[in-house]
Order: C-alpha cells, then sequence, then structure tokens
C-alpha cells in the first residue's frame, strides 16, 4: 500500500532550492510514497526570528499550518529542519496543553481553522528511516556511491531532538546508498545561520569559515546535509570568502540529491546545475561507478 503524506516545504526550499524540491519528489515517486501538496501553508513560522519577535504568533501560525495537514487527514513530513523544529514543538505543546489548544482555537475560529491535534509531524529522516527502511531504499539504489566521500552537517536542531536519534538516523541513510562518510573534527560547529542575524563578521569568520576548514582538512566529495539554512550558508559563505581570497570549493548537497542520484534520477532532470559551488565531481565519480 502506497504511503501518503502532507507534504509540508517551508518557505527557503521552494523560493531558493528548486534542486531539492525537485529531488525529493521525484525520489519519494521513485520510493511509492504520496506527497500531498498543503494548499495554503505558510512560512512553519522561522523558529528563530518569528519566536523572539512574538511567540504567541509562532504558535498561531504553526497551528494555522497543522490544522491544513489535519484537513488532508495525513501526517506532516517536511525537509526542513527549521520546519520541523517548529512544527513539532508546538503540535505537541497544544496536544499536551488544553488550556493553550483550547486558547488557540479560539483565535483560528475566526478564520474558520481548528487545531484538533489528530496528526503526527515527521522529519523525512524519519520517514526515510523508519516508514520506507534502508532495505527498501538499498533495494532500489541503482548507482550504488561507493567511492564518494561525504561529510555530513547534521545541523544544530538535529542534536537538539536526540530521542528521536535523528543524526544516527541520518548516517544509516547516507550509508544505505553506499556512500562512505568522513569524519571531520568540528561536526558539531554550527554553520553560522543563528549569528548572522546579529555579527555577519562573526558568523561568516568563526563559525563559516572555521567549519569548512575542518571539511577541507580530510579530503571529501561533498557535505550532505538535510537543512536548508545550512545548505545555504556553507555554499554562500564560500562565495563571500573567495571576496576576501579565501577560497574553498566544496559542493554543498541536500540528501535528497545523493538518494536521486543513487536511484538513477538525471541530474539534469531536478536541477543539479543550480549549484553556485558546482557538484559536477559528485556526478562524475557516480557515472564512473556505474
Amino acid at each position: 500500500m502506497e504511503k501518503r503524506f502532507a507534504f509540508f516545504l517551508g518557505c527557503t526550499i521552494p523560493a531558493s532550492q528548486f534542486h531539492v524540491e525537485a529531488a525529493a519528489r521525484k525520489s519519494f515517486e521513485k520510493l511509492s510514497v504520496e506527497l500531498i501538496d498543503m494548499e495554503g501553508a505558510t512560512c512553519c513560522s522561522d523558529p528563530e526570528i518569528s519566536r523572539q519577535f512574538d511567540e504567541n504568533l509562532w504558535i498561531h501560525i504553526a497551528a494555522r499550518n497543522i490544522s491544513i495537514a489535519e484537513k488532508l487527514n495525513a501526517n506532516i513530513m517536511t525537509i526542513c529542519n527549521g520546519c520541523f523544529d517548529t512544527l513539532n514543538k508546538v503540535n505537541e505543546s497544544l496536544k499536551n496543553d488544553k488550556e493553550l489548544k483550547d486558547k488557540v482555537n479560539r483565535d483560528l475560529q475566526t478564520i474558520g481553522r481548528e487545531f484538533k491535534g489528530t496528526v503526527e509531524v515527521l522529519h523525512a529522516i524519519e520517514v526515510l528511516h523508519d516508514e520506507i527502511g534502508l532495505d527498501t531504499i538499498s533495494k532500489a539504489v541503482v548507482k550504488p556511491l561507493k567511492n564518494l566521500r561525504v561529510a555530513l552537517q547534521p545541523g544544530c536542531r538535529l542534536y537538539r531532538d536526540e530521542e528521536k536519534r535523528l543524526v544516527e538516523k541520518f548516517e544509516a541513510l547516507v550509508k544505505a546508498l553506499g556512500a562512505q562518510i568522513i569524519e571531520y573534527p568540528l561536526i558539531r560547529l554550527c554553520c553560522g545561520v543563528p549569528a548572522l542575524y546579529v555579527d555577519p563578521e562573526f558568523s561568516l569568520m568563526e563559525r563559516t569559515k572555521r567549519k569548512l576548514e575542518s571539511i577541507q582538512s580530510v579530503n571529501v566529495d561533498c557535505v550532505v546535509t538535510f537543512c536548508p539554512a545550512c545548505y545555504d550558508r556553507l555554499e554562500k559563505g564560500q562565495l563571500d570568502l573567495r571576496s576576501r581570497n579565501i577560497n574553498f570549493n566544496i559542493p554543498i548537497l541536500n540528501y535528497f540529491e545523493l538518494l536521486a542520484l543513487a536511484l538513477g534520477i538525471d541530474p539534469d532532470d531536478f536541477g543539479m546545475y543550480l549549484h553556485r559551488i558546482p557538484a559536477d565531481n559528485v556526478v562524475e565519480k557516480i557515472e564512473e561507478e556505474a
């Protein structure tokens, strides 16, 4: 029986990482998973800026988004770490706090919405690892990535949810494609995004640059992440550093791009050419293996 999920894209991926969305959609189609678009969904809302500005607004926006999935009678799957953080936290808070739930629903009723607490919020990692399964993914691989050396960038949010073992599952999903995970010293160092809002210079030089130096020291073919914020920062950060004659050339890939390549999907079909740091070396290495 085909699995189905309400597909929550967030804002960054559909706005500027079109190739990630395309790779995810094509990969899930290969894996016989139905993705239901959440018509009318908005920003999750952002777990940093929005929550700091007005936590009450943050809760209400998330509750409204969750109510859309409830109408679809489908659990939410998000491919963004930040969206998962917001939607999962608000979903659990409202389920466990009747007073807060009633307050939010009084407000939502004015726009014809209601939070019922009938769906779960899942990270794409959970869907791939727990719902689809490593065996199914491995069997679907037609181009194993056995010669590919990758560095993981889990991002801060995956480390915060140790109970769900998201980092461990992320590693297992990369290994299921046949790739080699190469450890590097500063894997837990932040990419620099939160600091970017307060001190761009510190973010670039003390977070992004240090992170890239650590990755470069272990000679990998690419960095792999699920987080669109980490992706953006590590890729754009390299371009910012080049203007200072500090040169890195490390392709940053979303996991779904690796998955799509391993499943035999043509890189041009999901737009891998949109990378600002070209990933031609990754594609070439995979083609050599095949």
